[in-house]
C-alpha cells in the first residue's frame, strides 16, 4: 500500500498522480492520499481516479484528512507536503462569513450571487471546512515542513520513503530517496494548476498525452522497484 503525504501539493499533484496511474505492477495496489486541506484532497482524488480510468489501470484509491489513518498499513510513503497542509495539521478555525442580517459587519467569504449570499448556517459542513483557515500562522514554512517530516520518521521510519519536498529532507531515514523533482513553478503557474486538473476531470482536455510523459517520471521508476 502506497501512501501520499500532502497529496494536494499543486507542484507535485499531477505528475505524481499520473505516475501512479500508469504504474501497472503484477498485483492490485491500494493508494491512500492524505492532505489536511480537504478541498485540495478532493481535487487530487478525483484526478487520480480519472487518470486510472484513462490509463486502464486498476488500483484502489482512498483519501483521508487524517495522516494516521492514511499511514496505517502503508508499505511505502511518497512525501509531497506543502505549506498549507502542514499549517492545517496544527488545527484550523471556522471561516468568518458574511451574515445578510448584519450587512457589513463581517467579511464576505461566501461565493455565489453577491446580492443573495447563502446564509452561513445553510452552508454544508464540507463548504465550511473548505473555507476554514489554519490556526498556525507564526512558524516558518521550513520549520513546519521539517516538523511534519520528523513526525513521519518517528512513527513510520522503517518504511521506504520518496521525498519530493523542496528545501527540507528527512534526517534519519536510511531508506529515503530525495528528488529535486518536479521543477519549481511560479506563483502564476501554480494558480493555473487546479484549472488544468478540472479540465482533465471534466473531459475538457485529454489526459492521454500527459500520461505518456508520466511514463518517464522518476516517481514511476521508484514505484517499479516495489
Amino acid at each position: 500500500m502506497v501512501a501520499v503525504a500532502g497529496a494536494g501539493n499543486m507542484r507535485c499533484a499531477a505528475p505524481v498522480m499520473g505516475s501512479m496511474a500508469v504504474w501497472a505492477p503484477d498485483d492490485l495496489v491500494e493508494i491512500r492520499l492524505f492532505d489536511a486541506n480537504e478541498e485540495r484532497l478532493d481535487l487530487v482524488d478525483r484526478l487520480l481516479r480519472e487518470a486510472l480510468d484513462v490509463a486502464g489501470t486498476e488500483h484502489v484509491v482512498k483519501s483521508s484528512p487524517s495522516v494516521e489513518e492514511t499511514m496505517d498499513g502503508a508499505t511505502e510513503i511518497i512525501v509531497t507536503y506543502h505549506e498549507d497542509c502542514v499549517r492545517r495539521m496544527h488545527g484550523r478555525v471556522p471561516p468568518v462569513l458574511y451574515s445578510p442580517e448584519e450587512p457589513g459587519k463581517l467579511v464576505d467569504q461566501v461565493r455565489g450571487d453577491p446580492n443573495k449570499p447563502t446564509p452561513p448556517e445553510r452552508l454544508s459542513e464540507q463548504t465550511q471546512t473548505y473555507l476554514s483557515m489554519p490556526t498556525e500562522t507564526e512558524a516558518s514554512r521550513e520549520e513546519l515542513l521539517q516538523s511534519a517530516i520528523d513526525y513521519l520518521e518517528d512513527r513510520w521510519g522503517e518504511l521506504p520513503m520518496l521525498n519530493l519536498v523542496r528545501g527540507v529532507a528527512p534526517s534519519r531515514l536510511p531508506l529515503v530517496t530525495s528528488l529535486n523533482w518536479p521543477s519549481e513553478l511560479s506563483v502564476d503557474q501554480l494558480q493555473l494548476v487546479p484549472h488544468q486538473i478540472l479540465r482533465w476531470i471534466h473531459g475538457d482536455a485529454s489526459l492521454d498525452e500527459f500520461l505518456e510523459t508520466c511514463r518517464e517520471s522518476p516517481v514511476l521508476t521508484w514505484l517499479k522497484r516495489i
